[in-house]
């Protein structure tokens, strides 16, 4: 269960979290095994095993490859989607517990109660603080492919860690994420 951002992979485009598993040793002799065992003999089932399930190059759209050629890392998002629904969750028993401890359970019948849930707004519409670090990478990504959009995706209310996500038309991936109030981060590819 992923309840914190820091517990959330980064991977390459392409990549699955299989691949990040093996350690040196273990990968590269197995790695290379697979490598050669496909080329050479046409054998593809330790290339999956050793890898993962790879999307192939023909699979990845042009802003998949803008991220591959900058050496961007992307959050993984099923870890992303994880995180997002503990989140949620958690800041939703949070409020219950304060209307409750608070003797407020009429309002929560009378009025109904909103849970917490997640958001997004288009990046030059958000109007609370960017980090340097995460404008940095935006900015690298847009000037190697201008069509790409940006958007923020953020709790509601209350407020949570916002993710920094690259849209081009089906491709969706979660670039960046920082910790609100205060931004941990630091200029990376």
């Amino acid at each position: 269960m992923i309840t914190k951002i820091t517990e959330i992979p980064r991977i390459h485009v392409g990549q699955s979290l299989e691949q990040r598993a093996e350690g040196p040793q273990e990968y590269s002799e197995r790695a290379s095994l697979a490598v050669k065992a496909k080329s050479l003999l046409g054998y593809k089932p330790l290339m999956h095993e050793v890898f993962g399930h790879v999307t192939s190059e023909a699979d990845i759209g042009a802003l998949g490859k803008v991220l591959l050629a900058l050496d961007v890392e992307v959050l993984e998002m099923g870890s992303v989607f994880q995180y997002q629904v503990n989140e949620a969750a958690r800041r939703t028993q949070e409020e219950l517990n304060k209307l409750v401890s608070g003797g407020q359970v009429k309002r929560i019948f009378s009025w109904g109660f909103s849970a917490a849930s997640w958001a997004h707004t288009n990046l030059k519409d958000y109007s609370e603080p960017v980090p340097e670090f995460v404008l940095n990478k935006a900015v690298q990504i847009k000037e190697s492919c201008p069509d790409v959009g940006f958007y923020v995706h953020h709790m509601n209310d209350p407020k949570a860690d916002p993710f920094l996500v690259a849209m081009l038309g089906d491709e969706v991936y979660f670039i960046e994420v920082w910790e609100e109030p205060r931004f941990e981060g630091r200029l990376t590819r």
